[in-house]
């Protein structure tokens, strides 16, 4: 494992940095548990697993996955290339786990990366967003590009800068005289600063997990094999 990787790991997974602002978070047993203090129809937890799951993985699985179908609740298991068991994604589609596709986890130095460079075409603006209608109209680009119902997001983002104003900052690129042609948020955490996107595997029973960028897929439970994206954009051509 690799500094940055190791930072991450034990600045962000290992406390759960990244869980939602007043969302649930426990452990139960090795497992990392968070979701919504009140569930909508809509609602999705997460689960992860970054210490691994000790002697019997299948029972620890299986009892994550009974769990978030008991609440009735969409659930995402977030998974990395890294986590033990080494066959991990095979025992969560065997528990009944649909996989999303891989995904990729961004490690870098924001310096390096606010020091390059940048220049917008004309009639395009970039601006930070505070405003539930401009929370709105991200959640319409989202629709619109994954064909779903985000409301969700307008939710999340909505709830998030009235009760966490200092953890949270929203950005769109949009035309002058359209709406937002991408979109990206970066929430902060002590005691650094990541970009956040939740990613995760889905579940095939019933119980929807929330598929990385596309949105909640899970049935009984999710789970996506690979690592998270952090930096969270959408955009359209």
């Amino acid at each position: 494992m690799d500094d940055l990787l190791r930072v991450f790991h034990e600045r962000i997974r290992l406390p759960d940095a990244d869980v939602i602002p007043g969302w649930v978070r426990e452990t139960s047993g090795l497992v990392h548990r968070s979701y919504p203090p009140d569930p909508g129809p809509n609602a999705c937890g997460f689960i992860e697993s970054p210490r691994g799951l000790g002697e019997d993985p299948d029972k620890v699985i299986a009892e994550q996955r009974d769990f978030y179908a008991g609440m009735g609740m969409n659930v995402e298991w977030k998974t990395y290339d890294y986590d033990e068991p080494a066959d991990l994604g095979a025992r969560l589609t065997d528990a009944g786990f649909v996989p999303d596709e891989p995904e990729t986890l961004i490690l870098g130095h924001v310096d390096a990366v606010l020091a390059m460079p940048s220049a917008l075409p004309s009639k395009i603006v970039l601006r930070d967003v505070h405003e539930s209608a401009d929370f709105r109209r991200i959640a319409e680009l989202e629709a619109d590009i994954w064909g779903s119902n985000r409301d969700n997001v307008h939710e999340q983002l909505a709830t998030e800068q009235r009760e966490f104003p200092d953890r949270l900052i929203v950005t769109v690129v949009e035309e002058v005289f359209g709406g937002p042609g991408a979109h990206c948020w970066l929430g902060a955490a002590p005691p650094g600063h990541w970009f956040r996107e939740p990613l995760g595997w889905r579940d095939a029973a019933g119980v929807a997990a929330e598929g990385a960028v596309p949105g909640c897929t899970h049935a009984p439970g999710q789970a996506r094999q690979g690592p998270r994206v952090r930096l969270l954009a959408s955009g359209r051509v």
